[in-house]
């Protein structure tokens, strides 16, 4: 899928692909509901598209209540999914590298 961006810095700089390589593509193709693709460009697509799909109604709600956004992301206790999500961004990270050898 092309979507006219730039090749990736780490990319070009290193050989390797970096930590988010593939995400936007992996975005663009869970949006049109081809997962296939969507898994083979950065298999962490899928749990960062759910949290992404999940905060649109909840920053809705929260913006209808005129709460203040990082109060309510304290409540969630969001730091603690913030650091799984790039623990499992790392794991994945490293099992790409691990295939590429």
């Amino acid at each position: 899928m092309a979507l006219g961006l730039p090749p990736c810095g780490f990319l070009e700089w290193s050989g390797l692909p970096c930590p988010a390589c593939g995400l936007t593509t992996s975005f663009a193709h869970l949006a049109r509901a081809h997962l296939g693709e969507a898994l083979a460009a950065n298999p962490m697509g899928f749990p960062l598209f759910a949290v992404t799909a999940a905060l649109l109604p909840f920053s809705v709600y929260q913006a209808r209540r005129a709460t203040i956004f990082i109060q309510a992301l304290e409540r969630l206790r969001a730091d603690r999914a913030a650091l799984l999500i790039v623990l499992a961004l790392l794991v994945t990270w490293s099992a790409r590298l691990f295939a590429l050898t």
